[in-house]
């Protein structure tokens, strides 16, 4: 049995967005600034790594793609969207895919993972 399906399915279990993460961003934000800053720049910059993940493997670029893949688990579990930094960390363990079609279904999933974070994001109210 390959340990592949097993994370996709620890991944799946997890909440988009981890609650216990979001009230500790709250308890830290005096006036509702802090957490809005941070959410919006989730925002900005994880669009803008996950088009890096995707422009690296249609570039073939296995270093630049890890990188990416890097910085949207890193952004993304430091605002509680703990499925997508799963998400991203598995990916990272497995090590960058082998073949044009892998590439394109992992990013396929990164980028459906981005934007359901985003909806859950918004439907809370933080963007």
């Amino acid at each position: 049995m390959s340990k592949q399906p097993a994370a996709r399915d620890d991944v799946r279990s997890r909440p988009l967005l981890d609650a216990s993460v979001l009230k500790q961003l709250h308890e830290l934000d005096s006036d509702g600034q802090f957490i809005k800053q941070l959410i919006q720049t989730f925002e900005r910059d994880a669009k803008t790594y996950v088009a890096q993940m995707v422009t690296a493997s249609e570039d073939a670029d296995a270093v630049r793609w890890r990188h990416a893949c890097h910085n949207i688990a890193s952004a993304a579990g430091s605002v509680g969207a703990s499925r997508l930094s799963q998400h991203c960390r598995a990916l990272l363990t497995q090590g960058p895919p082998t073949s044009t079609d892998a590439f394109e279904r992992a990013n396929q999933r990164t980028k459906q993972l981005h934007s359901d974070t985003i909806a859950a994001l918004v439907e809370k109210g933080l963007l």
